[in-house]
């Protein structure tokens, strides 16, 4: 019996398939220095569920095809889903129910990017440097 392997779909260009990528740690037999590898597996996905970032867990199977042994049992996590016109520019954004606080303090509008309310400001710092030389800004920064 094969351990399931958990990984991160990287590809779900093909219908019924996905490439994930599973990534483990070990220690080097030399060295004792812990190393990362990764591999890519083809693993099959019968109703094309899975996305670009999902974390999955697979199974092994009997060969599907020439590359495919893997079946993709559970799905442990959906990435994100961004919706863009084809400007490029974010149109919409599908926001889970943890995000919604997030979410409804940025809905209020106005110039707030941070949401920390007004904009943050550098005390002691002029906003202009004094017209002419940089000794003039640095006396009035560091007072000399």
């Amino acid at each position: 019996m094969v351990k399931p392997l958990k990984g991160v779909v990287v590809s779900n260009k093909m219908m019924k398939s996905v490439t994930v990528m599973v990534e483990r740690i070990y220690k080097h037999p030399r060295w004792g220095k812990y190393v990362k590898a990764r591999k890519k597996y083809m693993a099959h996905d019968e109703n094309n569920m899975c996305g670009p970032g999902d974390k999955v867990l697979m199974v092994h199977s009997r060969p599907l095809s020439k590359n495919k042994k893997w079946v993709v049992t559970e799905i442990l996590r959906k990435e994100r889903v961004y919706v863009h016109d084809n400007v490029g520019k974010r149109k919409e954004l599908h926001v889970f129910d943890g995000d919604l606080g997030l979410a409804n303090a940025n809905a209020g509008g106005g110039d707030d990017v941070t949401g920390l309310g007004a904009a943050p400001q550098v005390i002691g710092v002029p906003s202009k440097p004094a017209q002419g030389s940089f000794r003039g800004f640095a006396s009035s920064v560091f007072g000399f």
